[in-house]
């Protein structure tokens, strides 16, 4: 059944693809947007040695940036604080790297959220995640949707997995809203507990039995 169903998921699955020259993720407060990238960037570094620029735009969490700027210094990745919207472009346009950008965990409707949200959603260098805890209702995740919609998130990576019930009842929001999954997180570790999203996987998660790290490190 796990086979069949993952073969049907193939569509849902992202995989290994190459990065964007602009990562940038986006969601609600609390999601785990700062630890995801600073697992992405972790992972880069010590599978392919390749360094990903940190970028925290999000002038109103000193903690989130400082917990960031730790990481950054820990695996010797850029990091840039972009208080303002042109210190983002500007970082994005120095950086020789792919950048992670790391937004602010407020409302889309807030004015200064809305002008980085509204123009990172156009930029075609940009590709968008929106993050989403795993114990996210159905009804819930819909709103996120809509209320990030600025941003135009293409893909979706879930938080959490040891705390949520499984997938399934994401799969037809996911297909209807035309969005893909890109990463897991199973934990708090950085940064083994982060995966890409796999067919096999996202079948052992939509049957409930796959909220544990699968150990695969691709």
């Amino acid at each position: 059944i796990a086979r069949a169903l993952g073969e049907r998921l193939q569509w849902l699955a992202v995989g290994d693809e190459a990065f964007a020259p602009v990562e940038v993720f986006v969601g609600p407060p609390g999601a785990g947007k700062t630890t995801t990238i600073a697992k992405i960037a972790a992972q880069q570094r010590a599978r392919r040695g390749t360094r990903l620029g940190l970028v925290a735009a999000d002038g109103f969490r000193v903690g989130a940036v400082e917990q960031l700027r730790l990481y950054a210094d820990i695996i010797g990745a850029p990091f840039t604080i972009a208080r303002s919207m042109p210190d983002v472009e500007r970082a994005v346009v120095e950086s020789q790297t792919p950048v992670l950008v790391d937004t602010a965990g407020r409302s889309p409707r807030d004015h200064e959220a809305l002008d980085l949200f509204g123009v990172v959603g156009g930029w075609p260098q940009a590709r968008t995640h929106l993050v989403v805890p795993a114990s996210t209702s159905p009804e819930a995740l819909e709103r996120l949707i809509d209320a990030y919609a600025v941003a135009n998130p293409t893909r979706v990576v879930f938080t959490k997995l040891d705390e949520g019930a499984g997938l399934a009842p994401f799969m037809g929001i996911l297909r209807r809203r035309d969005l893909v999954v890109s990463y897991l997180t199973t934990g708090q570790r950085v940064p083994e507990d982060l995966e890409r999203a796999t067919p096999a996987r996202l079948a052992a998660l939509v049957l409930g039995n796959g909220a544990e790290a699968s150990g695969d490190p691709s």
